[in-house]
């Protein structure tokens, strides 16, 4: 199912760009991932734009809720699992609609490009348990882009494929709405990404709530 208006308003402006994201969209995009998830309970852990093997960046959250075996029966008498794939699918769409309200010239200006060493003084600073959370995050990269992995969750929920494109359609303008509710958080996220390169969950906490006041 083509979902004209995701097309244009999320994948069009990222696509216009560069093949090579700028760090302030990988930033926004990050941000995008770490601010939905909290807005939906769900705990982030670390966030970081340092580039690795496969990957730009990283957002590592907590475990969105339950799910059942998907082949107990019908997908919509297990809402524990509907609630907790639409949080993933969420999360996952959230940095391509982030990465979305960059301009092109603000994306093509600032900072050059973020190296693997830079955020040394950040990671130093980390938990030791979300330092390690970081590395496994890092090292366990996939290629496989939030869309797919998105896709992937709601063909396993529903087990139709047309089923699965109309659930990816309401996912992706309720995922629409929470980020351009939470615009200046993850902006404000996201400059701070710029400036540190690593986040924990409690800085990420601090912006967001800073925001709020």
């Amino acid at each position: 199912m083509i979902d004209a208006e995701w097309d244009r308003e999320v994948l069009g402006p990222i696509l216009a760009r560069v093949a090579t994201p700028s760090p302030t969209a990988i930033a926004f995009h990050e941000a995008g991932h770490a601010v939905v998830a909290r807005g939906l309970g769900v705990e982030v852990h670390v966030v970081s734009i340092r580039p690795g093997e496969g990957h730009l960046g990283v957002a590592v959250q907590g475990a969105v809720g339950r799910y059942d075996d998907f082949d107990l029966g019908p997908w919509w008498e297990h809402p524990l699992s509907v609630t907790s794939v639409a949080r993933s699918i969420t999360i996952a769409l959230a940095g391509y609609v982030a990465e979305a309200m960059v301009s092109p010239s603000a994306s093509s200006t600032g900072r050059p490009d973020v190296s693997r060493a830079a955020g040394t003084e950040a990671v130093a600073q980390l938990s030791p348990s979300d330092f390690a959370l970081l590395r496994a995050a890092e090292a366990e990269a996939s290629p496989e882009d939030d869309g797919s992995a998105a896709w992937r969750l709601a063909e396993a929920l529903t087990g139709s494929v047309s089923e699965a494109a109309s659930f990816l359609t309401l996912m992706r303008a309720s995922t629409r709405r929470l980020v351009h509710e939470r615009a200046e958080q993850i902006a404000a996220v996201a400059h701070e990404l710029l400036r540190t390169v690593v986040l924990d969950g409690r800085a990420v906490d601090r912006v967001i709530n800073k925001e709020i006041q």
